[in-house]
This record gives structure tokens, C-alpha cells and sequence, in this order.
């Protein structure tokens, strides 16, 4: 415990904060092994009244303290991450008073952040060896883990009238991502955390892949979850069951065809959806292909063709292929 408690003589608030100080640094460095080895730590940020007045307590004295005791632990968390222990101080939740700063907001603000930094609850992810998976956060918002990157999906017809309707994946731009929104997520395999925040996060607009956040039953031909066939990614048709937090997909409507999409046709064969990205931006359709068509041939801008006459990119059976 630290209650170096007057202040009065000279020196003695410089004392006082390094005294604060070394049982800082001992309460953000110490790592106990065993449950016995926990300490109780209490540092007190609060003194008598500083300024030759003795012991005696005036509001003017503790707020002179706090200006500088709550101002010297603040700026120590800046730059250190640790438990800090219990924290007594004078004017805690309070900047100004009375034309003075005490910093108690701001001490408050920087011990919450603080614990933020080393005690944080967060949701983990895996990307396989494919390089790609999704991600829904099932219980609070979250931060985006660098390292990798994040799409939402946005059903889109190329042109008015154009008969293919494709699913371009669209990076996301924000750095937070809300509670239940559905992402796909590429980069190096291995396991990622997106660790939780207090911000209020938006729902990413026009984002048709469907996150869920508790035990959620989808029935037969109502979803296409990603799935690996052949070592592909793609979307495949779910089938009749329930599926645990965290699931992402495409919602399918009652004529089984994925919400955004409107096609002549039925999908009874339920084929995968391949997801197709053009280096190095990824930026990329998801192109279904329906039953009785599927032997069509598109130009990339959707307009069908009998066939591909001159060199470039052309979709078929759902997937680019190049004529060279």
C-alpha cells in the first residue's frame, strides 16, 4: 500500500508521486503463479492539503494535490499496461474546478482504458489453410485484428437489365465491426482475436451476409454457408439443422434463392457458389448460377454471350475463366 499523506513540505508532492510511482511499477510488472501470490494493492492518489497550511483539509488543497498526483498517474498509463490496483483519489470524475485542473475525469478514463489493455474479452477466429473463413461476432462489438483483411457482401446487377446478378465483396473500410454482422475475412491461416470495445458500432449497409449471435435453425435450401469443396472456398447450400453461434450465410428466401438475387429458375440442385477474387484488391463476384442456365456464358459485365469470341474474362457455371 501506498498513503504517503503529507504533502505540506517542501518536496514532499514530488516524493508522494514517485512513491506512487515505484508501487506502480511494481503492480503492473508483477506476475503471480499461484492464487497466494495475488497482492492487494491500494495507491493512494489523495494527500493532506498541500501549501504550508499544515494538516488542516480545504477543498483548495486536495483539488492543488489531485492537479498533480491524478495528472502523474494518467500520464504513467500512457505508456504502461498493468493491473494498477485500487486507486484512492479527490475528485475523481472531475476536470475543472473552480478554475483549477484536478484531472480526476481524466485518471478515470485512463485507468478504464488501462484495464482495457490487459484484461480484455475477446472473440477468436480461424482462417484455414485456404486462406479464407468468415467471421461474426457473437456477443459484443469488437476491434478488427490487423493482419488480415474483411468483406461485406453486396448483391449487385451489373447493368439495367443485365440477366446475372453477382455478390461483390467489398472491403471493409471501418475498424470496429457491431455485434452479429457477418464478414468474410481472407489472409494467412491461423487463429485471430478481435478483442471487444464499449464504442457504439453501426451495422455495415447493404451487408447481405447474415452473422447469428446464439443457436440459430436453418431450415433445408434457406442458406449457403462457406464451405470447402474440392479445397475451394465457396457457398454452399446448408442443410435442415441448427447451427451454433457465430454461423455466417447467405439468407436464402422461400423460392430458395439467396435474399438479393432474382432469378427465373428454381435451385433444386442446390449448387456451391464459388467466391471468385481478382488480385491484388480482391474485389470479386460471387456469381450463382441457376439450374436450367447454367450452360450460359457471361462477359464480366453480365451480358450473356454464345460464345467467347474475343480474348478476355468470362463466367461460366459460376467461375472466371480466361480466353486467351
Amino acid at each position: 500500500m501506498q498513503d504517503f499523506s503529507n504533502t505540506c513540505p517542501d518536496g514532499a508532492l514530488d516524493t508522494k508521486v514517485a512513491e506512487m510511482t515505484r508501487l506502480l511499477d511494481y503492480s503492473t510488472t508483477h506476475v503471480p503463479t499461484t492464487a497466494t501470490q495475488v497482492p492487494w494493492v491500494f495507491n493512494f492518489c489523495s494527500a493532506y492539503t498541500a501549501g504550508g497550511m499544515g494538516s488542516i483539509s480545504t477543498s483548495t488543497g486536495y483539488c492543488k494535490n489531485a492537479a498533480v498526483t491524478n495528472k502523474a498517474m494518467a500520464a504513467y498509463l500512457e505508456n504502461h499496461t498493468g493491473p494498477t490496483g485500487i486507486v484512492l483519489m479527490d475528485y475523481a470524475c472531475v476536470d475543472d474546478f473552480d478554475g483549477m485542473a484536478p484531472m480526476g475525469k481524466t485518471l478515470v478514463e485512463a485507468i478504464i482504458a488501462n484495464n482495457w489493455k490487459y484484461i480484455r474479452d475477446g472473440e477468436t477466429f480461424t482462417i484455414p489453410a485456404e486462406g479464407v473463413a468468415t467471421f461474426c461476432p457473437t456477443q459484443w462489438a469488437v476491434d478488427l485484428p490487423e493482419g488480415v483483411e474483411f468483406f461485406s457482401a453486396r448483391a449487385k446487377v451489373p447493368y439495367e437489365g443485365s440477366e446475372l446478378r453477382l455478390l461483390w465483396f467489398t472491403p471493409v473500410v471501418q475498424t470496429q465491426l457491431a455485434k452479429g454482422e457477418g464478414v468474410l475475412v481472407c489472409g494467412p491461416a491461423g487463429d485471430y482475436t478481435a478483442y471487444r470495445t464499449l464504442d457504439a458500432v453501426a451495422k455495415i449497409e447493404d451487408n447481405v451476409l447474415v452473422g447469428t449471435t446464439g443457436k440459430t435453425y436453418v431450415a433445408s435450401g434457406r442458406g449457403w454457408w462457406l464451405q470447402y469443396p474440392d479445397g475451394e472456398p465457396a457457398f454452399c447450400a446448408m442443410k435442415g439443422a441448427t447451427y451454433p453461434a457465430g454461423t455466417v450465410y447467405l439468407k436464402a428466401n422461400s423460392g430458395q434463392t439467396p435474399e438479393g438475387f432474382a432469378y427465373d429458375g428454381s435451385w433444386t440442385e442446390a449448387p456451391a457458389l464459388p467466391i471468385l477474387f481478382s488480385e491484388p484488391e480482391y474485389d470479386g463476384v460471387l456469381s450463382p448460377v441457376v439450374n436450367d442456365k447454367s450452360a450460359r456464358i457471361y462477359n464480366i459485365m453480365g451480358q450473356s454471350v454464345s460464345a467467347p469470341n474475343r480474348p478476355g474474362l468470362y463466367i461460366r457455371q459460376g467461375r472466371l475463366f480466361v480466353k486467351p
